[in-house]
């Protein structure tokens, strides 16, 4: 318990010392609230702003389990960012559009922040990869490319994530 909050993990037991990506992929509660607690709420906050969430985040212990609201854009600006190993752009629809005699008349120029390094992303991206290929997120598992997100259980819109060819 931490200051009156009490995270628990949907199995109920304690596993004891567990890794990173072993934590992620069973959905090990506690360990992502400890991870939050040592890093701090302000460098979570602002990593997540990087990636594209622009919804306020609210600097609770519940913020690790995501308890804060963030629209679909962000969440896939923020799942993006992963895909591009770091690299953030603004979420967008329309890149080009051409006239009728298929002359150039808009293109969108955007230019990729980096948001966090790409090491870092490659290595979340395959520990997002053992949530679907080991974890509790096995439906979302396809036979022809890799599966990386994270269940969403307390949301109707299930597992959040990337799909494709992911670099090494």
């Amino acid at each position: 318990m931490v200051d009156g909050y009490e995270p628990r993990n949907s199995s109920k037991t304690f596993r004891g010392s567990v890794s990173m990506k072993d934590a992620l992929t069973s959905s090990i509660n506690v360990v992502a609230v400890k991870t939050l607690i040592d890093v701090g709420f302000d460098p979570v906050i602002e990593m997540a702003k990087r990636m594209g969430i622009k919804s306020p985040l609210l600097g609770a212990y519940s913020l690790a389990l995501g308890s804060s609201e963030v629209n679909l854009l962000e969440l896939t600006s923020a799942y993006g960012t992963l895909a591009a190993e770091g690299n953030r752009s603004e979420a967008h629809g329309i890149t080009r559009v051409l006239n009728r005699y298929g002359k150039v008349i808009y293109e969108a120029k955007f230019k990729p922040n980096r948001a966090l390094d790409a090491d870092s992303a490659s290595i979340t991206t395959w520990m997002l990869e053992g949530v679907v290929n080991q974890g509790t997120g096995g439906a979302a598992a396809l036979p022809d490319r890799g599966v990386a997100g994270k269940l969403e259980p307390r949301k109707s819109a299930g597992i959040f994530g990337l799909w494709g060819t992911f670099p090494s």
